[in-house]
């Protein structure tokens, strides 16, 4: 195992509190997990997809290109999936690849916690925390509520960085 995976999955191991009130555990993903991930990719990204008239074969093969199964945990509440997260260390810096939560589980708080549980690791860390967001996607005001910055854009991302603390 390489030192970036080791430090992914040592991420992915201290994101959940024991005193956290959302009984949330993650799990490492396996390979029979990516028709999971793509179905819920598919599905929270629909409406971007669409407006931004991409091909949706063109993004599961993007996404087959992307998911890196020692980056990735699935997110379960109970015992049941509802969710997919993928990090990364590059250079120094937590980056957020991808988060997906299943749409009867939005809303709970769950992506929320998931990311300040992320913030609170790269704090512990010393490490800044970047990501990337879909110009249009809704998730925009909550990045920025826990306090990431645009850093730079193009025409469909906004490029996002949260200094360390």
């Amino acid at each position: 195992m390489t030192r970036l995976q080791n430090m992914v999955r040592a991420a992915a191991r201290h994101i959940i509190r024991a005193d956290a009130v959302i009984p949330i555990v993650l799990r490492p993903a396996r390979s029979e997990d990516f028709a999971f991930c793509v179905r819920l990719y598919l599905s929270a990204m629909a409406n971007i997809i669409r407006d931004l008239n991409l091909d949706v074969t063109r993004q599961e093969e993007n996404l087959r290109h992307l998911w890196e199964a020692d980056q990735v945990q699935i997110v379960t509440l109970d015992g049941c999936d509802v969710g997919w997260i993928q990090i990364a260390v590059q250079d120094s810096t937590l980056h957020l690849e991808q988060i997906f939560v299943d749409a009867p589980f939005r809303g709970r708080g769950i992506g929320t916690r998931l990311i300040t549980d992320l913030i609170d690791q790269a704090t512990r860390a010393g490490q800044p925390m970047t990501l990337a967001v879909v110009r249009s996607n809704r998730a925009l005001k909550l990045y920025e509520r826990l306090g990431f910055h645009i850093i730079d854009e193009d025409d469909r991302k906004f490029y996002m960085k949260r200094e360390r603390d």
